[in-house]
Parts: C-alpha cells; structure tokens; sequence
C-alpha cells in the first residue's frame, strides 16, 4: 500500500467537438483516479487531547478513494441579425476581430453532468464510526445553463 500512496491524483480531460453551419457541439470527458486519504482511529492514542490520531502503523494518505468520471455537454447556435442576415459574405472580419456582416445572436446551453451520475466525494475514515467506508457526501446533479448574447 505505501507504494500506491506516493502515486498523485490524475485528472484526464478530453474534448470533442462538431461545427456545422453556425451550430457548434461540444463534450467534455473529465476523469480523476481516488484521492488519498487517512483512516483516523477516532481515539487519543497518544495523550495529546486530539481524537485525529492514525492507529499504530498506518501512515498518513495510505488509503485510495473510487475515481469518478464526468461527461459535460455544450450547444451553440448562431444566428445574423439585420442586412447580413441576407447572405452578404461569408462572414468577413474588419481590422480588430469585428465581423463585416451584421449583428449576430448567440443562443447557448451547457449541460454540466450529461449522465446525471452522483458520485461520491468522500469517504469516512474515522475506524469506530458507524459510517466508516461509506461516502461522506455526492456531487450535485445535472444542471443547464442557457445564455443568449448579441455581437454588434
């Protein structure tokens, strides 16, 4: 065991996206391996007044939680407003990044937890708990997020 707890937490991301005629999708894949963390006694075995003592021989970070993986999702559309909604370029840029053909409107949603998977996010530690082993708390659930924006 001491040798996996000098292993670092490892996050992986990945993103994949699709463009088609101002609409624009895009995944998020994020991916952490467990956390480490400490088994507690939940006892002074020491004297010094504090119940946050390791028992005899187990060294700190020595425990590996679950990983966990998350897939995110985001939708954009845009629309010309006004004269270049008529089809006057192809989108041209002017000196400065502004676009030469009109106004534009930006409609947007972004789903954080696709899957709606709670995962845990902690574990109790502490030996002579009656929750010892089990999750100390989850993560939210999905939630979207809509926006609108116009460019001029």
């Amino acid at each position: 065991l001491p040798a996996r707890a000098a292993l670092p937490n490892r996050l992986f991301r990945a993103t994949a996206g699709a463009t088609f005629e101002g609409t624009n999708l895009n995944f998020r894949l994020r991916a952490n391996t467990g956390r480490l963390y400490s088994l507690r006694s939940g006892r002074d075995l020491n004297g010094d007044q504090s119940t946050r003592d390791r028992p005899p021989g187990v060294p700190r970070n020595s425990h590996v939680g679950p990983g966990n993986w998350n897939v995110d999702m985001t939708l954009t559309k845009d629309f010309v407003l006004g004269a270049g909604a008529a089809g006057t370029g192809a989108g041209r840029r002017e000196g400065g990044g502004r676009r030469s053909d009109g106004p534009r409107l930006r409609l947007q949603a972004g789903i954080n937890n696709l899957l709606d998977r709670s995962q845990p996010r902690g574990y109790g530690s502490v030996v002579t708990s009656p929750l010892f082993g089990l999750p100390t708390g989850y993560t939210g659930g999905r939630t979207i997020d809509l926006s609108m924006s116009v460019d001029f």
